[in-house]
């Protein structure tokens, strides 16, 4: 199975932000923006394993942050290294429970797993840290949908269009989970919504940008059955 995109310019900038919001001494933000900016300039270059290298040497060493684990753990997971990945993550949790792209990697992590209790419980908690992100949403949605919490699964998929309205991912898992419910005619309607900004963007020709954790004003369409997550 593909690996959740995570990182990514946009999460750069995501990071960046967390991380001003976090009460840090000068030096330890110094260091934790620098070790992110090397980071984006080594996967730029192309050269990923220089900066996987890199993010396990931040975090093998004596003043290792939790922010230091949640970049190796998105970076791990990005570059394929699931169980990497999940191991750093839960680390980084264990450090700070507040860190929300650690909560909702991890989440996504152990949906694509199967362990999908677990997965909801991480996802729930990344919406309470951050319950603007579109993207968290719909996450939670699609993994209601796939343990069969329909009404769940539809509060959550709304709540993710309420946030972005031009997501055809959205709409898609929003018309399954109504469908689900013999909501027929409301199904219809999201399936029509779905496929007419999937037109739009084929029509536009528009050059999609993977994702990352952050939601852009226009997302790319995935194109795939629920519970996918790319």
């Amino acid at each position: 199975m593909t690996p959740p995109g995570f990182l990514c310019v946009k999460w750069i900038t995501d990071f960046f932000g967390q991380v001003a919001n976090n009460e840090k001494t000068e030096m330890s933000l110094f260091k934790i923006q620098s070790t992110a900016e090397r980071v984006n300039q080594l996967l730029t270059a192309g050269k990923p394993e220089d900066a996987i290298d890199l993010c396990r040497s931040a975090c093998q060493g004596p003043k290792a942050t939790p922010l230091d684990w949640e970049l190796y753990g998105c970076l791990s997971a990005d570059t394929g290294d699931l169980d990497a990945a999940r191991s750093a993550l839960v680390k980084a949790i264990q450090l700070d429970p507040g860190l929300v792209l650690a909560q909702f990697g991890l989440g996504k992590l152990l949906a694509m797993a199967g362990e999908y209790p677990e997965a909801i419980e991480r996802l729930q908690k990344a919406t309470q840290l951050q319950p603007d992100n579109a993207e968290i949403w719909l996450a939670l949605g699609i993994t209601c949908g796939l343990v069969k919490q329909m009404t769940k699964a539809e509060e959550c998929c709304r709540r993710s269009l309420e946030l972005q309205p031009r997501s055809p991912d959205a709409h898609l898992n929003l018309a399954n989970a109504l469908q689900a419910q013999g909501k027929l005619s409301e199904a219809e309607a999201e399936y029509v919504a779905a496929l007419e900004l999937i037109r739009d963007w084929l029509t536009a020709g528009t050059c999609w940008h993977r994702r990352g954790l952050g939601c852009a004003s226009s997302p790319r369409p995935s194109m795939q059955r629920t519970g996918s997550w790319l």
